[in-house]
């Protein structure tokens, strides 16, 4: 979702969107967990000019909610993706 995001919203775009908008569009579509415990990071190689690829990537210090899962306590769940720039 924050790859898409980026992906149509690069430099050429008529809303470009920075890093920090792209990290505020993804923390406000998640759901069932405390978005502000997400890390989002986004990165563009070599830039967000159309060509370039840009990668999201999150990261989420996972604490079971359920009793006897105790055992995954300080695991952390990461994700990416990476879109070439269209715009």
């Amino acid at each position: 979702m924050g790859a898409r995001y980026a992906m149509v919203r690069g430099s050429a775009s008529p809303q470009p969107a920075s890093a920090s908008d792209i990290s505020t569009y993804v923390k406000s579509q998640i759901v069932l967990i405390d978005s502000t415990a997400v890390t989002v990071s986004t990165t563009f190689a070599p830039n967000n000019n159309p060509g370039s690829d840009g990668t999201v990537s999150l990261s989420y210090s996972f604490a079971p909610f359920l009793p006897g899962f105790d055992y995954l306590t300080g695991s952390t769940l990461r994700a990416s993706s990476e879109m070439t720039i269209s715009q």
